[in-house]
């Protein structure tokens, strides 16, 4: 497994926050979540680096469209509350551009997501989207 040949910066998430390896399973699909703030992806990074978080994503596309790598696609993330898909997925979280209402997310984050998305679905052979 590789990581997205699109251009990115790592923020590696701390130990705690994920598990090494993917216990023999295959990427089948991507999990899309928003960071439920405005925030950069070096951010997003920030959070998942405190030890006691317990939580982590593979990727994250801060409010200006940069794209942070959090914990590399051969690992697993903590991003589900469900360790078979977090097992089976590759995460990403989203900044939002407003806090509250709907959540929204901006066109600018919005493409870069949906590059994100190509990139994974043709390194790992996934054709379908729900």
């Amino acid at each position: 497994m590789v990581n997205t040949n699109l251009d990115y910066k790592s923020y590696p998430a701390n130990e705690n926050n994920y598990s090494v390896g993917r216990a023999g399973k295959k990427i089948e699909k991507v999990t899309i979540h928003h960071m439920a703030g405005v925030l950069t992806a070096k951010q997003c990074g920030s959070i998942f680096q405190d030890e006691n978080r317990k939580a982590s994503s593979n990727y994250g596309i801060g409010k200006n469209g940069e794209i942070g790598l959090y914990v590399d696609e051969a690992n697993t993330s903590y991003a589900d509350a469900n360790l078979e898909s977090n097992r089976t997925s590759v995460t990403i979280e989203c900044s939002n551009n407003e806090t509250g209402g709907d959540w929204k997310v901006s066109d600018k984050v919005l493409n870069k997501l949906i590059e994100l998305i190509i990139d994974i679905f043709k390194r790992y052979g996934i054709t379908k989207a729900i």
